[in-house]
């Protein structure tokens, strides 16, 4: 177990490891410190309300960007911040564990980047039987009735936006390929929904979908094999940036190293490098600090009594060598 504790305003970070850990533990560590119900704790004074964040992972600069924006609201509000993740985004028994163990606990609000967003309804039901409002953050739900409000990127945009990108930069008889993320996962198959979306009518033909579950490795093999077995295609479109790593990974290995264009998502640095250097065309950028700050932001305003809207929208946007440099003295960390 790798946890931090902040004193001044207890925040704990719980990252699993090989085997899922009791969150019992964790909670016996600030067993008495926890005071409160959401709205009771702001208006009586009784303590600092529990906002518990649960990540999809820590493996990426994407999440790591993530906490940190909720470190910085839960300073500035006032909140006791509990941050989650299981070691993997594919680990959907570890998350659906961790959020179980948690709302045996007293939380006062939930935000979640749901592995499963279809497998993470009935205890987001749960949640909402015990008082505990849920925020969707980076991830939605499929069915939203019982969430708060979602914070993130309108992914669906953001596929369109890698549709037209590609759609530019190949020629009309040009064939597609994607590496995308588990389907079962809101993000991905709007990323993915959304750049099919864009392709009609553009003459391009999407050869393939591949699978790499947001890991690099996997991702490096499936762009190995289907190199291997002599599909030709001129773009890739990758819906995350571990997997991006892994697909230019397996490019260099095959010397075909900007021979087709690689369109990524995330502005991680690898990204961004490669992007530089030719590797990659473009990339898809969005703003995750911003995500863990409005989602600790807005969990602390509704336990407050304000309302909020149902959609949070974070900004998107595409990165390529044209503005690569004006982008990095604006990028946010």
């Amino acid at each position: 177990m790798d946890w931090k504790h902040a004193r001044k305003n207890r925040i704990i970070v719980l990252v699993a490891g090989g085997g899922l850990l009791l969150c019992l533990l964790l909670f016996a560590l600030l067993q008495g410190s926890l005071s409160g119900k959401g709205i009771e704790s702001l208006q009586e004074g009784k303590g600092k309300p529990t906002v518990a964040v649960v990540l999809k992972a820590l493996d990426s600069e994407h999440w790591e960007r993530i906490k940190k924006g909720a470190e910085r609201a839960a300073r500035e509000y006032g909140a006791d911040l509990v941050v989650m993740a299981p070691d993997k985004e594919s680990n959907v028994a570890m998350q659906f564990a961790m959020v179980q163990d948690l709302l045996k606990e007293d939380i006062d609000a939930l935000c979640i980047a749901p592995c499963d967003s279809e497998g993470i309804l009935p205890l987001v039901t749960r949640a909402k039987l015990q008082g505990i409002p849920v925020f969707t953050i980076d991830t939605n739900a499929y069915d939203e009735r019982n969430i708060q409000a979602f914070i993130g990127t309108d992914n669906y945009k953001a596929g369109i936006l890698a549709g037209e990108r590609m759609r530019e930069v190949l020629p009309e008889d040009g064939k597609v390929a994607v590496m995308t993320g588990l389907l079962t996962q809101q993000t991905h198959g709007e990323r993915l929904r959304g750049f099919r979306k864009a392709m009609e009518g553009s003459g391009l033909e999407m050869a393939l979908v591949l699978g790499g579950k947001s890991e690099s490795d996997t991702a490096y093999r499936a762009t190995k094999e289907f190199l291997r077995e002599g599909e030709s295609v001129d773009g890739i479109f990758v819906t995350n940036a571990l997997m991006a790593i892994g697909v230019l990974e397996a490019l260099k290995e095959e010397g075909m190293t900007g021979q087709i264009r690689v369109i990524g998502f995330d502005d991680q640095k690898a990204m961004l490098l490669a992007v530089g250097e030719g590797h990659m065309d473009s990339t898809i950028t969005q703003d995750p600090y911003a995500m863990g700050y409005l989602a600790v932001e807005s969990s602390m305003r509704h336990l407050r009594g304000e309302a909020l809207q149902k959609h949070i929208e974070t900004p998107a946007g595409i990165v390529s060598l044209d503005n690569l440099e004006a982008y990095r003295e604006t990028r946010k960390e």
